[in-house]
């Protein structure tokens, strides 16, 4: 698993939970944008003068702004792309491993 999980907390099973997701990668991607994102904008409005309380609630605002929606879109791609995997793989009759016949013999091996 992801070393960064080690670092969420263990309320309500939150840390378990995001590990066993396989939208993990997301949660990361998309928390490392809202991140970056909100700290740009956290001390652009420090430049302008704000107070810092009203930048640190610039931080939330816009971190929340930009993490619920790219995770949105990233969870939406990532199951489509499954999909269409799945659906290609109906399609060209590939199976799931444990479905597949059993190897020939070396000796009747055609190769």
């Amino acid at each position: 698993t992801a070393k960064w999980t080690k670092y969420l907390p263990e309320f309500m099973g939150i840390r378990e939970s995001v590990r066993s997701s396989s939208y993990r990668w997301c949660v990361r991607e998309s928390g490392m944008w809202g991140i970056a994102t909100a700290t740009t904008m956290s001390l652009h409005r420090l430049r302008m003068g704000s107070k810092p309380l009203i930048a640190g609630h610039a931080f939330f605002g816009t971190f929340m702004i930009v993490m619920l929606p790219s995770y949105y879109f990233c969870y939406r791609r990532r199951e489509h792309q499954e999909n269409v995997i799945e659906m290609m793989m109906k399609y060209n009759q590939f199976g799931h491993a444990q479905e597949l016949p059993d190897e020939p013999p070396i000796e009747q091996h055609p190769f």
